[in-house]
């Protein structure tokens, strides 16, 4: 007897559009499972999204402070690179920041009279070296003792330089798997090895720059004589030969205070002689940025006037009377641009002149806030970079941890509560793979909409914590780009922690017998 033939037919597949409206359908039928679903993803992503958010407008807000902190301190830089003598610390910090910046190596061969290549290697080594000592000094006082015993500072090269107490460091070093050395050892070795002839090379360069320096204050001493010829006789509106002075003056700092004076109230022709001075000597300094020096020494100059002034006990009687209080004298440089200043200080500046100085003052206070606050707020050891410090990272952890556990129990309840609509699907004709594509893309919607919702409440949150601390400077440099970065990944992240938590519940019901389903309460 021929058994009977089983007709069986393709079975039909819903398009993916269909079964995306069915999975909004479903959401919207269980709209208070969704939300209890959807208020986890908030937090997490919103939390996630501050620290994010916060991380970009500190590191922007440190990069644009840091630009107006050099541009004030530009004068000061230029003058101290100019006249004053540095030590092998100095240069080899000189050596560090220009490495990697090729005017700032060629201007330190051009002066110093070596060669560019040697230069830019005695810069790499110098940063290497300062990699090296600054993983020492900041690893703790039992790490060290165990590495390099007592050795501190240069003694710690020579102490690794040793064949045998490296073979102990070595080995020491790989039972502390905690510390992370800042090179491949073999790389530590060479340093180690290579120290004194660092050192060395080093005094070398240093010795060459100083005489150079030399030389070039002697050779700056009469410029301003030549510039203001009638400066002698009393000449106005001339500068005064201050620096002709110096040779009378081995002191440094002497000097220094004279150029300063001298750079501040220069006219044209002393600064086109100057800048002509420095050029021969090899250094790099165009017109315009000692016109630059120029305006910030007369800035300065113009204001430890006013403050010298001020402080005498005849403006402190006069402004006790104008005030009727007498505050300390940083206060005061803040209220300049109150006529009655003018007043009290005998009409010597203009208004506009006091005015402009308290809003340098006032706007140099805030940048110094404003850097204080950066520095307090970058992870420590990193220096503003990563995204966020391991100590944010760990609470992050542990919030996704939170996340998914509650993402994976709402999606198991729903599970319990739909399981005769899932039994109804399998009879249906719905397959396994069709169960677990709408269960998983009912995740993945609720992911990304409580992405959106996280991000945004996370940027809000962040925007308003930021602008307490930074004030204008972070719309000033506000970092679009990065913030839009931050907000894909939030979004991402939402998504992804979504689906990933509801794989297991929704492997679960896709795997269940209808009948059995249809057996539940």
């Amino acid at each position: 007897m021929n058994a009977p033939i089983i007709d069986v037919r393709q079975q039909h597949k819903i398009p993916l559009g269909k079964a995306f409206a069915l999975c909004l359908k479903g959401i919207a039928h269980r709209l208070f499972r969704s939300l209890l679903t959807l208020t986890v993803i908030v937090l997490a992503v919103a939390f996630f999204m501050v620290l994010l958010c916060e991380s970009a407008f500190t590191k922007s807000v440190g990069g644009g402070v840091a630009v107006e902190n050099a541009a004030r301190r530009f004068a000061s830089q230029r003058l101290a690179v100019w006249v004053s003598d540095v030590d092998q610390i100095g240069m080899a910090a000189r050596l560090v920041a220009a490495d990697g910046r090729p005017l700032a190596l060629g201007e330190i061969a051009a002066v110093s009279g070596a060669q560019l290549e040697q230069v830019r290697a005695l810069a790499a080594e110098s940063r290497r070296e300062s990699r090296v000592m600054a993983f020492f000094d900041g690893m703790d006082a039992g790490s060290r003792a165990i590495l390099v015993r007592k050795s501190k500072g240069a003694e710690i090269f020579a102490y690794l330089a040793d064949a045998s107490r490296w073979t102990g460091f070595d080995a020491e070093l790989a039972q502390l798997h905690a510390l992370k050395p800042p090179m491949p050892l073999n790389e530590l070795k060479a340093s180690a090895d290579g120290h004194l002839g660092y050192v060395e090379r080093l005094a070398g360069l240093t010795q060459s720059w100083r005489t150079a320096v030399a030389r070039l204050r002697d050779d700056l001493a009469p410029i301003d004589r030549a510039a203001a010829p009638d400066a002698d006789a009393g000449g106005a509106g001339h500068s005064p030969p201050v620096l002709a002075q110096a040779s009378a003056d081995a002191s440094v700092e002497a000097f220094r205070r004279r150029m300063a004076d001298a750079l501040a109230q220069g006219e044209a022709a002393f600064l086109i002689s100057f800048q002509a001075c420095l050029a021969a000597h090899g250094f790099a300094d165009t017109p315009d940025q000692v016109r630059l020096v120029h305006d910030g020494l007369a800035r300065a100059k113009r204001r430890n006037e006013v403050r010298d002034r001020l402080s005498t006990d005849e403006c402190h009687a006069a402004w006790h009377k104008a005030f009727l209080e007498d505050p300390l004298i940083d206060k005061k440089m803040l209220v300049l641009d109150d006529q009655r200043v003018a007043t009290i200080l005998g009409g010597t500046w203009t208004p506009q002149q006091l005015s402009e100085i308290s809003r340098d003052v006032a706007e140099e206070n805030r940048l110094l806030l404003v850097e204080k606050a950066v520095v307090e707020r970058q992870p420590p050891g990193q220096s503003g970079q990563g995204l966020i410090s391991g100590r944010q990272a760990f609470l992050m952890a542990i919030s996704f941890v939170v996340c998914m556990v509650g993402i994976t129990n709402a999606m198991l309840m729903a599970i319990t509560e739909r399981f005769r609509e899932i039994a109804t699907m399998k009879c249906l004709g719905a397959t396994d793979g069709f169960i677990l594509q709408q269960f998983l893309m009912e995740a993945s919607v609720q992911g990304f909409s409580g992405g959106l919702v996280g991000t945004a409440i996370g940027l809000v949150l962040a925007l308003i914590k930021c602008s307490l601390i930074y004030g204008v400077y972070l719309f000033s440099y506000f970092p679009v780009v990065s913030v839009m970065q931050c907000g894909l990944i939030c979004v991402g992240t939402g998504v992804a922690l979504s689906t990933l938590a509801s794989i297991y519940p929704s492997w679960s019901a896709s795997r269940m017998a209808p009948m059995d389903a249809m057996r539940v309460e």
